[in-house]
């Protein structure tokens, strides 16, 4: 199994490598910033219930003291549509093969101290192929939209509860380039260029799938958008958005065909 199939896994990593200067609120509510430290304090994440079992009523978690509940979900920039119309993500199928592999080997029975394995999958695949723009917003949106249907039976199982997205985004960091050209050719690894970071977290592309849906908080965690400039550049890896209060403030629109990753 892919280690971050398991939602607890993704909340115990959230909750160890997030730090306070990682997180953003495009509205700094009291409430979001509440819901925020009741799954990133381990004390507070103490008062939430699993219900993420194969006969558990959804959605994954829920606390009865706070009134919250809440669905995980992932998305990528390597998930696409195969030929019959399925969704597959290539890297997930190589990291769930290469785990097996390990098991089935024995090598792990020299660590019985190692009870989670986590693997880091490269299909060699050529850049644009293995992950791209196009594959980051067609997953997130399609992702997304399956979980905002199923709301009305989130808010049928807790009753006055409020609905939180918790989205773990395992993307690369993107960037905008100006140079067509540039783009056209590929960019080579190592290669300087002029560029401008993608703050993906006020992409209106994106943006747009979630803002009117009947979602109350939704925290976007994107631990893997590492960048590497000449000039470091702090970017966050969190942001908590207020959905009923937030106004847009901060959304941009992005020319697709000029983002590109920053993972060669």
């Amino acid at each position: 199994m892919n280690y971050f199939d398991n939602e607890e896994n993704i909340i115990e990593w959230f909750q160890t490598t997030v730090t306070k200067g990682d997180v953003v609120f495009p509205v700094g509510s009291f409430s979001a910033k509440r819901v925020f430290k009741s799954i990133f304090k381990p004390q507070s994440w103490k008062l939430w219930k699993s219900s993420n079992g194969k006969n558990a009523p959804p959605p994954d978690f829920y606390s009865e003291k706070n009134r919250f509940m809440m669905e995980v979900m992932r998305v990528d920039d390597h998930s696409r549509l195969d030929q019959s119309q399925k969704w597959v993500n290539p890297t997930n199928r190589l990291e769930s093969q290469m785990q097996k592999e390990l098991r089935i080997s024995g090598f792990l029975d020299n660590f019985p101290e190692v009870t989670n394995v986590f693997v880091n999958a490269v299909t060699d695949l050529p850049t644009n192929e293995d992950h791209n723009y196009q594959f980051y917003y067609s997953g997130f949106k399609h992702t997304l939209r399956k979980h905002i249907k199923k709301i009305p039976f989130y808010r049928k199982n807790h009753p006055g509860y409020k609905v939180i997205f918790f989205v773990f985004d395992e993307s690369s960091a993107y960037v905008q380039v100006n140079d067509k050209e540039l783009i056209n050719r590929g960019i080579r690894p190592g290669e300087a260029f002029d560029c401008q970071i993608h703050p993906w977290f006020i992409d209106k592309r994106f943006v747009d799938v979630f803002r009117n849906a009947d979602i109350d908080y939704l925290i976007w965690y994107s631990p893997f958008k590492h960048i590497d400039l000449q000039h470091p550049v702090k970017i966050p890896s969190v942001c908590v958005y207020d959905i009923k209060k937030w106004n847009g403030k901060y959304i941009r629109e992005f020319p697709e065909e000029y983002i590109v990753s920053t993972e060669c």
